[in-house]
């Protein structure tokens, strides 16, 4: 049971006793047996008053609260402490415990725009999706390189995963030049796809890829469904990223095969260039291709091999258009 307390609150509901004293509305998290026995409860003591937490189990038993947070807060509820501090106004929270409600991992989102975790889940492997919206520039990778994204309109929102141990992976944002698009709800699918739910404003493109599909609410806030499968025929492939610039341009993939290749093809201007770059322990590779001619450039990943050089797929996966000046 996940919620908020205020004042003095015995959290055993049997003959004994377990009591806390909250000042403001401090977070709980308390654990019951099946016949109703009282387990354990732990308590957390934000500096600002929390909302929108949530709540999901895996089938490891592993505890996953989602959220947000201001200013600072101690996320380990055991005798030690684990401090974040935001980065922005307000910053997203995931944060993983174990069956007894010891402190596994955490990550916040945020900085030096908003972020809100709304919801999340998940997969069939174990992996942590995460749902929610943001505003303004945001970093979506708190322990490794940047991965900043910054919002179309007011609010946008995103999806992003995490390996079982919390290492970041990716952020597909989405939305409008409206004042607030958001996300409330996400589930994982067996076959790998993630629905999401939530509100929009205006007209948005709810295609997170090259491809639009554009909806325009009727009245001022529609709800929305939208479901993300795996793109082309890969599954192991999840992100290609590419970027122009002057007389160059930079692609990165995403991939679920830890210390793999992978190889990018770029056609354009001044022909076709190739160019294999290795994956790292968390399946993310970096090419640049440099002395290009001006133009446009249409890049796709068209090999991905495992540790060993076995080939998982091959074609123009998830093609990604831009610009050399």
């Amino acid at each position: 049971m996940l919620g908020v307390f205020n004042g003095a609150v015995d959290f055993d509901p049997g003959p004994g006793e377990d009591w806390y004293i909250a000042d403001r509305n401090d977070i709980f998290l308390s654990k019951y047996a099946a016949d109703g026995t009282y387990l354990w409860t732990r308590v957390w003591e934000p500096n600002l008053t929390p909302t929108g937490y949530g709540l999901s189990i895996d089938g490891n038993d592993r505890l996953l609260i989602d959220g947000f947070f201001e200013e600072s807060m101690d996320v380990d509820p055991g005798p030690g402490e684990h401090w974040l501090t935001a980065r922005g106004e307000i910053d997203g929270l995931l944060l993983m415990l174990n069956t007894d409600g010891e402190y596994l991992w955490s990550r916040q989102i945020g900085g030096p725009g908003r972020a809100v975790v709304a919801a999340a889940t998940f997969d069939r492997d174990g992996h942590v999706i995460a749902a929610g919206h943001f505003k303004d520039e945001v970093d979506f990778n708190d322990a490794g390189p940047p991965d900043i994204h910054v919002s179309r309109g007011g609010y946008d929102p995103f999806l992003s995963r995490f390996s079982p141990d919390g290492e970041y992976e990716w952020t597909i944002p989405w939305g409008g030049p409206e004042e607030e698009d958001s996300t409330n709800f996400v589930v994982a699918h067996e076959n790998g796809d993630v629905t999401v739910s939530g509100l929009f404003q205006g007209t948005v493109d709810f295609d997170p890829g090259e491809g639009v599909q554009e909806l325009t609410a009727v009245g001022a806030r529609d709800m929305y469904l939208l479901r993300l499968g795996c793109a082309d025929e890969c599954a192991q492939l999840r992100k290609h990223r590419a970027k122009g610039g002057a007389g160059q341009l930079k692609s990165k993939v995403v991939a679920d095969a830890a210390l793999g290749r992978v190889t990018v093809e770029c056609t354009g201007a001044s022909g076709p260039h190739r160019r294999r770059a290795d994956l790292d322990a968390a399946g993310r590779g970096k090419v640049r291709l440099r002395r290009l001619a001006p133009g446009e450039y249409e890049c796709a990943v068209t090999k991905l091999e495992d540790a060993a050089g076995a080939s998982l797929c091959e074609g123009a996966l998830l093609p990604r258009r831009v610009t050399v000046e």
